[in-house]
């Protein structure tokens, strides 16, 4: 089932449903990643009762205890830390699917000498930061050493011991968590084919001090039925794929204040576009504009998602073309 943290922060503040008058009408497009959201735009609060609300809170709060207080704050803190959480999801989707990021490599550093906690998170980002330059400096079928390719990556925390013998033992499993290896990153880059070999030795290359590295491999857009989709719809799995399994670990623990829960290469953020329809039909002429598509139907509804705490929304998709424009 979707839920709400599949899409949310598709929208700011929208709210849509059968009692309201659809005169005034916005409409966000991510056209290279095939997305659009249609809302009713909220006013904004006025001074006076942007005032009035601040009051109530300050007298709410005087009004309590400290433990009170203190399970207040962690109630507004999971919440917003949600949110941040669900909007990465998102625009991570995004990101992947505007530019074919189709080909996910999964980098591991084990041999005993896996990296832990908040820094091994750090080390193994930074390390893959400059895998991703050498690779950007690298001439391989077809492209020119230097010129710039986009990429996403984020961290992982590697499950123990999944059979088959393995003897990996994260050195502290109750401060980690991880309880196997430690960190691994999810490296998504666009094919049709980067050699494995090349991306492999590189990785070796950033980090000579660790043994037994790894690198596996998989095309989202091939195998396992997926030619029978939409190639876009191939390009969301992986994404979602990618941060589903990512997400468990973006906890405050493991990303302190400032740390990113994902990196991408710069340059490449699909562009965004919001404008103000006067109708209905309006909107609907202009998704039939961007998309392509005659009869755009929608691809989800707020109504049908099991945890959606937002005002009423509706999501399109569609499948743009395969080949991402310069």
């Amino acid at each position: 089932m979707a839920t709400a943290a599949d899409h949310y922060g598709d929208h700011d503040a929208l709210y849509l449903d059968s009692k309201t008058e659809l005169t005034d009408l916005g409409l966000t497009l991510v056209p290279l990643a095939g997305e659009a959201v249609l809302y009713v735009p909220l006013p904004a609060p006025n001074e006076c009762e942007r005032q009035r609300r601040l009051k109530r809170r300050r007298e709410r709060w005087a009004e309590m205890t400290d433990q009170e207080r203190q399970e207040d704050q962690q109630i507004r803190d999971e919440a917003n830390w949600k949110r941040a959480n669900d909007r990465a999801k998102v625009n991570t989707r995004r990101y992947v699917t505007a530019n074919r990021l189709n080909l996910m490599f999964v980098l591991t550093r084990s041999g005993g000498e896996g990296l832990h906690g908040p820094e091994g998170r750090a080390r193994m980002m930074s390390l893959t930061s400059e895998l991703v330059e050498r690779l950007r400096g690298t001439a391989w079928n077809g492209h020119a050493a230097g010129d710039a390719i986009p990429a996403w990556w984020g961290a992982e925390l590697h499950p123990g011991d999944k059979g088959g013998g393995s003897s990996e033992v994260c050195p502290d499993p109750v401060g980690c968590g991880c309880g196997g290896h430690g960190w691994h990153v999810n490296l998504f880059l666009r094919g049709p084919w980067v050699p494995q070999a090349v991306v492999k030795r590189m990785w070796h290359d950033v980090d000579h001090q660790g043994n037994g590295h790894q690198v596996k491999y998989r095309d989202w857009t091939k195998g396992n039925g997926q030619e029978e989709k939409p190639y876009a719809t191939r390009l969301r799995d992986g994404a979602r794929y990618a941060t589903k399994y990512a997400t468990k670990d973006w906890s405050p623990e493991q990303i302190p204040m400032g740390a990113h829960r994902y990196e991408v290469s710069q340059g490449f953020l699909p562009e965004r576009i919001t404008v103000s329809c006067g109708s209905l039909e309006e909107a609907q002429a202009i998704l039939r504009s961007i998309s392509g598509v005659a009869n755009l139907e929608p691809a989800w509804r707020s109504e049908d998602l099991a945890d959606w705490e937002g005002p009423d929304c509706v999501g399109y998709e569609w499948s743009p073309s395969e080949d991402p424009e310069p």
